[in-house]
């Protein structure tokens, strides 16, 4: 990937942090079709993974804690966010992840972004809260590269499903990942999928805190 981040957002307020929930390369736990995604073996393999780094965080009486895992034996990252609300009301949060995918070389995506992209489609499962990614071999002797990224919960009921695999799109013109399009106002993501001129994964979910939730 090139760059990955995300945000929480309630009402016009906007809290950049790197919350990516970020799963690359388990396309064997996707079910037949790729329309289903065992959410248990994610689970495992996210209890598995040894702990990199821990960040935490509080803002207008929400904390947050982002546990970070990097998997010592598949080519993958776990993103945990734990979210407490202190307060005395319920609050209603937008997480948001944001993931540019490559699957090439990195010489191959610098040397010309726009052409390696070219080979790059995209594609939701709603009912996985996932998107995939897949970048078609140039050559027979290319091998098939994939990613999935999923924004999915341990405990508790989340809403919608919302994204976006237009970076583009999603940041917007002139802008930057620092003040992105995406995160103005109450519109949803744009929907985009397979093949967009520069391929990028945004997810995007709701869930409701209740005080000491």
């Amino acid at each position: 990937e090139r760059e990955a981040a995300g945000w929480i957002a309630e009402g016009d307020e906007q809290v950049a942090l790197n919350l990516a929930t970020l799963v690359a390369a388990l396309a064997p736990h996707l079910g037949e079709g790729g329309q289903a995604l065992d959410v248990r073996a994610l689970k495992l393999l996210a209890d598995r993974f040894s702990q990199a780094n821990n960040k935490q965080r509080a803002r207008d009486l929400i904390e947050t804690v982002m546990e970070i895992g990097v998997s010592p034996e598949h080519p993958a990252e776990v993103r945990r966010v734990t979210l407490v609300n202190h307060g005395s009301r319920p609050r209603r949060l937008e997480l948001t992840t944001y993931t540019e995918v490559v699957l090439a070389p990195r010489n191959a995506d610098v040397a010309h972004r726009a052409f390696s992209s070219m080979f790059v489609e995209t594609d939701e499962v709603p009912n996985a809260h996932a998107m995939l990614a897949h970048r078609r071999p140039r050559s027979p002797d290319e091998s098939e590269a994939w990613l999935v990224q999923v924004l999915t919960s341990e405990h508790g009921p989340w809403d919608g499903f919302q994204w976006e695999s237009s970076r583009a799109a999603f940041i917007g013109r002139g802008r930057s990942l620092e003040h992105p399009a995406a995160l103005e106002g109450d519109s949803p993501l744009g929907g985009a999928r397979g093949e967009v001129l520069d391929p990028a994964m945004a997810l995007r979910r709701t869930i409701v805190l209740e005080p000491g939730g």
